[in-house]
């Protein structure tokens, strides 16, 4: 899905997990709920792109029992243990997979394409892989909303910038999701934006450490002091604390 030298979060990581299920545990439900709304049948066929750890391609293989879901990825270790009978995992990078055209009704990906430094070339592919009336659902972050309390979050955001800029990951692509998708040409664009502060040592301040965790190298090396990264590490562990995640935009049209 993703080539490892453009991505930050690699699935490796022995904490990859626990952060994946963590963005899982807040998003399902707002993708679930879209999802069901646009109206998926039975005997559709669903491509899932960056499936991270399996809630949504599960969710799909149970909806369009009759139809099929493919789930791709570079790294689909996590995949392993769902065994749905109608799920085809493609271990492959979404950049030079062939997806074929008008293959799928229903084309997904959440948080995936801010990571991809050619997304538009990608959003374009998707494009063509959707048959006459199927439908794209893209969700990507916006930093915009990302926070805890204390001076601390801004140098954090600094930092992430300059790490972002050298990795082509836009932190603010969700913004510019409505018009990527009528750029397309799809019909009935909509979108909706959402942001809901969580407890400190929930599962998605959890999510955000481990992130953090995981970029702390580059962070440092792009000047955030240890005891910065520390302190907002500390901030999104502590229970009488609230963190507000970055915005999440849904942006969804149809062929």
């Amino acid at each position: 899905m993703r080539s490892g030298q453009n991505y930050a979060f690699n699935n490796e990581w022995h904490h990859a997990w626990e952060r994946l299920t963590g963005i899982e545990w807040a998003l399902d439900s707002g993708t679930i709920g879209l999802l069901s709304t646009l109206g998926i049948e039975r005997g559709w066929r669903c491509l899932e792109v960056g499936p991270g750890a399996g809630s949504i391609a599960r969710w799909l293989c149970e909806r369009a029992v009759d139809g099929g879901v493919v789930a791709i990825d570079a790294d689909t270790r996590f995949l392993d243990a769902i065994q749905e009978p109608n799920l085809e995992v493609r271990t492959a990078d979404v950049t030079a997979a062939d997806l074929g055209t008008r293959t799928f009704d229903l084309v997904h990906a959440r948080l995936v394409l801010e990571h991809i430094p050619s997304r538009m070339a990608v959003l374009a592919k998707l494009r063509e892989a959707l048959r006459v009336d199927g439908v794209m659902l893209i969700e990507a972050n916006d930093f915009l909303s990302f926070g805890v309390p204390g001076p601390e979050t801004e140098q954090v955001m600094q930092g992430l910038e300059h790490v972002a800029d050298g990795l082509g990951w836009d932190l603010h692509f969700g913004r510019r999701l409505p018009s990527a998708l009528q750029a397309l040409g799809l019909r009935d664009v909509a979108a909706a934006g959402h942001v809901r502060f969580f407890q400190g040592g929930s599962p998605l301040a959890r999510s955000i450490q481990l992130s953090l965790e995981q970029l702390r190298p580059q962070l440092i090396r792009n000047g955030v002091a240890e005891r910065v990264i520390d302190h907002v590490l500390a901030t999104c562990g502590s229970v009488s604390e609230l963190v507000m995640p970055p915005l999440i935009v849904q942006a969804w049209g149809r062929c």
